[in-house]
């Protein structure tokens, strides 16, 4: 005779207690991406965007090469959150409203791009995340003329970024690639920064090579006239 086994009270306690939690949402930032393909060159066009739907805040930006409109306007609200700036091509200059970027600016190109036609950013930006960096390719550098506010934390440069706009905050750049090219214009050579990698120019004269300082973490100093 087959006997059933009764679960133990004290699982059946347990699993009484058992109830279903819901997690916050965790969504991927959508990607809007530039075509130009509007009546004017503002941001919040539709039409200017692939698929005719305009970015969201915290949306990822990206611009590729090719497309209309390369002097193009942000005319969200000043200080908007967007996830990243994704540079795909050459020759765009954007302006208009300052803006808060979470990951930062990437720069790729699959063919290298001579200085004069790097893209050219001049609106404001402020660091809106712990993951902020700058990085890009060898093909394709960017100029930024905005100012640069690190409010959040010491932003790693990983590509060719000429820094013209001031840049404040509580925090240092940091150089931390063997590929990394950083100008800082004459605006900014009261800034510190600290090179573990790469190259840093300071309006024009070449910082001492990471190499020198292979044996610390990382090397800070001041940036003097």
């Amino acid at each position: 005779m087959s006997r059933r086994l009764r679960p133990d009270s004290s699982f059946r306690r347990a699993f009484a207690r058992m109830h279903v939690v819901r997690l916050e949402d965790r969504l991927a930032p959508a990607v809007a991406t530039w075509d130009g393909g509007g009546t004017d060159n503002n941001w919040t066009t539709a039409a200017n965007w692939v698929g005719d739907v305009a970015p969201n805040p915290q949306d990822d930006l990206v611009f590729s090469a090719g497309a209309a409109r390369l002097t193009n306007n942000n005319d969200f609200v000043a200080g908007t959150v967007f996830d990243r700036i994704d540079l795909r091509g050459p020759d765009y200059r954007i302006g208009g409203n300052d803006l808060v970027l979470i990951n930062g600016i990437t720069a790729q190109s699959p063919s290298p791009v001579a200085p004069a036609n790097f893209p050219q950013l001049f609106v404001g930006l402020t660091t809106g995340g712990f993951s902020f960096k700058l990085s890009g390719d060898a093909n394709l550098g960017v100029v930024l003329n905005g100012p640069l506010t690190l409010t959040v934390s010491s932003p790693k440069i990983s590509g060719r970024f000429t820094i013209s706009g001031v840049v404040s905050g509580n925090y240092d750049l940091t150089v931390d690639s063997l590929t990394a090219d950083v100008v800082l214009t004459a605006n900014n050579t009261n800034r510190s920064a600290a090179v573990i990698a790469g190259s840093l120019r300071i309006d024009g004269s070449m910082s001492p090579n990471a190499s020198d300082f292979r044996h610390r973490a990382a090397a800070l100093f001041p940036l003097c006239a």
